[in-house]
C-alpha cells in the first residue's frame, strides 16, 4: 500500500514548529484539494481553502515574527555577551534603555489639551477599527516591507496596498456601533470649537453668553472623561 504523497503531513502537525517547517507542503495539499473539487472529486473545496488559509497564516506569522525580532537583535546580542561574561551590566542597561526609548512615541497628555488629545485618539481608534479586515481565501498575501526609507504594506507580488485593493480582497470587521460613537464625539468636539469661537463675539453680560458657557462646561467635562479613558486605554 503506497502513501505519503505529501510527506505524511498529518503526522507532523502537532506543533507550530512542525507546521512552520512544512509550509510548502501545506500549500501543496491545499492546492490539491481545491483542484480535486474543480474536477468533481467531492466537496473538497472547503477543506482546500481552509488549508490554503493555514499556509497563508504560517507565512504571515513568520514575516511578522522576523519583523518583530529585528529591533531586539541588538539587545539580544548584549544579553548574550553578558551571560557569557564578555560584557557587563552597564552595557545591558544602555542597550535596553535605547530599545525602550525607540518604542515609545511622544504624545500630548490629555490634561494638557483634552480636546486635541481626544481628536487624535478618535482618529487612531477609527483607523484601528477600519483596518480590522479579513482577507478573502486565496487573496494575495500581504507583508510589511522597507521601501524608499520607510516601512509600508505591500502584496506578496510587490504591489503597494490601496483602499481599492482592500475593498476588493477583504471583508471589514469594523464595529458600526463604535464608528457611530466616534462620529458622535467628533460632532461634540466640533460644537465645542464653534462655541469657543462664538464666545469671543458675545457680550459677557448677555444671556446667550451665559448659556453658551454652561454648554461648554458640560462638553468640556465629557471631553475630559473621554480623553482620560483613551489615555488609560493606551497605557493598558
Amino acid at each position: 500500500m503506497s502513501g505519503g504523497g505529501f510527506d505524511y503531513l498529518h503526522e507532523h502537525a502537532g506543533t507550530l514548529d512542525a507546521l512552520a517547517a512544512r509550509r510548502s507542503t501545506v500549500q501543496s495539499v491545499g492546492d490539491y484539494l481545491v483542484a480535486l473539487d474543480v474536477l468533481g472529486y467531492g466537496d473538497t473545496d472547503r477543506a482546500g481553502r481552509d488549508t490554503l488559509e493555514l499556509a497563508r497564516l504560517l507565512r504571515r506569522w513568520e514575516r511578522h515574527a522576523v519583523a518583530h525580532a529585528a529591533p531586539l537583535l541588538a539587545v539580544w546580542r548584549v544579553a548574550d555577551r553578558v551571560e557569557s561574561g564578555d560584557a557587563g551590566e552597564a552595557e545591558l542597561r544602555a542597550a535596553t534603555a535605547g530599545y525602550a526609548a525607540r518604542q515609545v512615541s511622544p504624545g500630548r497628555r490629555p490634561v494638557d489639551d483634552p480636546a486635541g488629545y481626544l481628536r487624535d485618539a478618535l482618529a487612531t481608534h477609527e483607523r484601528s477599527e477600519r483596518d480590522r479586515r479579513t482577507l478573502h481565501p486565496g487573496a494575495p498575501d500581504i507583508e510589511l516591507t522597507y521601501r524608499h526609507g520607510a516601512m509600508e504594506w505591500a502584496t506578496e507580488d510587490g504591489q503597494v496596498l490601496t483602499a481599492e485593493w482592500w475593498e476588493q480582497h477583504s471583508d471589514s470587521a469594523a464595529d458600526p456601533f463604535v464608528l457611530a460613537l466616534i462620529a458622535s464625539m467628533r460632532d461634540l468636539l466640533d460644537d465645542y470649537d464653534q462655541d469657543a469661537a462664538l464666545l469671543k463675539t458675545l457680550d459677557p453680560a448677555g444671556e446667550a453668553y451665559g448659556m453658551t458657557v454652561k454648554g461648554q462646561a458640560v462638553r468640556a467635562g465629557i471631553i475630559r472623561q473621554w480623553a482620560a479613558a483613551y489615555a488609560a486605554r493606551q497605557e493598558g
